[in-house]
């Protein structure tokens, strides 16, 4: 019926899954079995992951990305325009701006900076974004 944890000093720890993509022309596909993943975008050019189909991800599939390197990374969906969500960025300085995010299929940091962060939920019909980013991202669908 649950877990009991019941002696003292014992510590626990959460870990997510990392995937991490290197090198000069770094892609990734996930599955619906990298739900909950951290994945860190980290190619000496651009990475490019790809979400997995929607469907298959289902309800309450998540990951999150972060730019480990200042590239101009690209999140797809394939071929679905079902990125729904926000940006908020710096404009590459200190204004800070709000962008929407509707019925997109990719996502392309601008002037990123190590560390602009991708939070993606799906709800089995789209995936939902919260982007905090350097530059407001160039978007475009299919």
């Amino acid at each position: 019926t649950g877990v009991e944890l019941t002696s003292l000093g014992t510590n626990v720890a959460l870990r997510k899954k990392v995937i991490s993509l290197t090198g000069a022309d770094a892609a990734q596909t996930l599955t619906a079995k990298d739900s909950g993943s951290v994945v860190f975008l980290a190619g000496s050019n651009a990475s490019t992951v790809t979400l997995p189909d929607h469907e298959a991800a289902g309800t309450g599939w998540f990951c999150t990305i972060i730019a480990g390197t200042a590239q101009a990374h690209v999140v797809d969906t394939g071929d679905d325009n079902i990125l729904q969500g926000y940006m908020l960025d710096a404009s590459n300085g200190t204004t800070i701006v709000v962008a929407q995010i509707t019925s997109q299929q990719k996502i392309t940091l601008a002037n990123p900076k190590i560390g602009d962060r991708i939070e993606i939920i799906c709800d089995g019909t789209n995936f939902h974004v919260l982007a905090t980013l350097n530059d407001t991202a160039t978007l475009a669908t299919s």
